[in-house]
Order: structure tokens, then sequence, then C-alpha cells
């Protein structure tokens, strides 16, 4: 599986049986054999939004979530094609529909899909060198790289075939991958001579908050009285509204907002008005 947006993923089929004869000369004629059926092989299923299969973005989400998942055994219908790369012939599926013919969490409850293991080639055998060379060597096993698949999900589905660590104390792991992957990000955003920099007294604050610093400004250099006057602030293809919802709501700020997608609001800005609805409904109590 490999999802490369909302509009565009591309799965692995094997054991493919039960091939419509038309798709199965294309067949025979890449793989040159005349068992296409019952032999194993392996063809790209292309899933596209605004296509001849899936409308949007959201039959192909409702696709994702109820037919293609990892290990189920699915019927396809679509279009055959073969497409060559770097010299080397692929067979591709554009799917046009798609329905579950048996679901992997129904016939093995309890057990995660692990993809099955094969003679790697190329880049994956320098990979699985490497992975064996690790293995001989405890000492530099201690060291390896925790797997973000077994940190997030507790699982990974590439099993033992994945060159990174899937031991330890998940949680603890977890929790300083995070960290170390939360610097990274906050390093890549400083710029050269930026003073404020990763300094730990007033750190640079995360792109998630430019909104929110944007208003902080606005009311300290201008102040709530000017920007009050008249009828308020004219926010011009303000995007989602966050510096509107910051002036307005947060802030007490009339504030206009002039954007053609209509305004959604994230999940903190919900948790605020919880937050808030509690304050006021404490004090109307407590008179």
């Amino acid at each position: 599986r490999r999802r490369c947006s909302r509009r565009l993923a591309f799965y692995d089929l094997r054991e493919l049986a039960d091939v419509d004869p038309a798709a199965r000369e294309v067949l025979d004629a890449h793989f040159g054999t005349e068992d296409t059926a019952a032999a194993p092989r392996s063809v790209e299923l292309v899933a596209k939004a605004d296509s001849a299969g899936f409308a949007d973005e959201a039959a192909l989400s409702v696709a994702q979530k109820e037919c293609l998942k990892l290990g189920n055994v699915v019927r396809v219908h679509g279009a055959w094609r073969v497409c060559e790369s770097k010299g080397a012939k692929n067979v591709e599926l554009a799917c046009h529909s798609v329905t579950v013919v048996r679901a992997w969490a129904d016939a093995h409850p309890g057990v995660h899909f692990q993809k099955p293991k094969e003679t790697p080639s190329g880049a994956a055998a320098f990979d699985a060198s490497r992975q064996t060379t690790t293995k001989g060597n405890d000492h530099s096993a201690s060291f390896k790289t925790p797997c973000k698949f077994w940190l997030n999900q507790g699982a990974c589905h590439k099993g033992e075939a994945c060159r990174y660590a899937h031991a330890g104390d998940r949680a603890a792991e977890s929790k300083k991958w995070i960290e170390a992957r939360k610097r990274r990000r906050r390093a890549l955003a400083v710029a050269e001579g930026d003073p404020h920099g990763l300094q730990d007294v007033h750190p640079l604050a995360t792109k998630a908050h430019r909104a929110s610093k944007f208003a902080e400004w606005l009311v300290n250099t201008f102040g709530v009285e000017m920007l009050s006057k008249g009828s308020g602030v004219l926010d011009v293809a303000g995007g989602r509204g966050d510096v509107s919802w910051e002036l307005h709501t947060v802030r007490g700020v009339p504030c206009t907002l002039v954007e053609p997608r209509a305004r959604k609001l994230n999940r903190l800005q919900h948790k605020w008005l919880r937050r808030e609805g509690k304050k006021k409904r404490g004090e109307c109590i407590c008179v």
C-alpha cells in the first residue's frame, strides 16, 4: 500500500484468481506463462479519485476504509495496462469498482497482516543485507532506530523484514521519538540569525500558533479600541479564518471574514469553546 495523497493510492494485488479471459492475454504476455490464474502474481492496483471508478475523494476514502485493506481478498473490476518505467515493465489495474470477498480481520481475528517474505533484489537486497549484518552484531542491534509504525500502532506490517527495532518500552520510546521529531522540526523552522532560535525561556512558537501570535501583535500594537472602530477588522482572503477567530472570539475585536470557503473550527477551537462554556456556567452558579 502506498498512499500518495487523498486522491491517489497504489496497492499490490497478489494470488490473482478468476482473471477475465481478455485480461489473461495481457498477463500471459507480460509474465510469459499460460497459468496466470493459478500462479502467484503481483499486479499494481491504482485507486484514483475523479476517475471512472471513484467520483471524488469521499468515494475513494470509503473504498479504502471498507475494502482496500491489507490482507483482504477482493474482487476488482477495472482496466489493465502494461507500463514501462526505467526499462522494466509493470502491470497496472486502474480500479473501477472493488468488493470484499473475504476480510482479513474476519478470517484472522486479532492477527495483524504481515507482508509475505520475498527474495529481495536490487535496493531491497541491499536493505536485507544491512538488516542481516545488524542482527549478527548485538552491539549494533541495541542502537537500532525504533520503527515508527510499531511506536504509533503497536504493530508493523513488514514484520521481521523491517530493519527497525520492535522491542523495548513502547510508551517511553514513543515519547522520546515524538520529542526528537519536534526538536528536528523546530530546528528546521529556525531562520539563520533568528534571535529567538531554540531558547528555553521564550522558545520560537510553532506554525500552528501563527494566527494567535499575529493577533496578539495586532492588539499590542494598535490596541483593542483602535481595532474595534467602525465595523472592526476586515479579514480578506482569511483562509480558515484563524486570525478572525483569535481577534473576534478570543480577544473581543469585531472582525469580518471574507472567504469563499465555509468556516470550520478545528479541534483546539472546539476545546476552547467547551472550556469557556464551562467557565460561564460556573460563574452563573456562583451568582
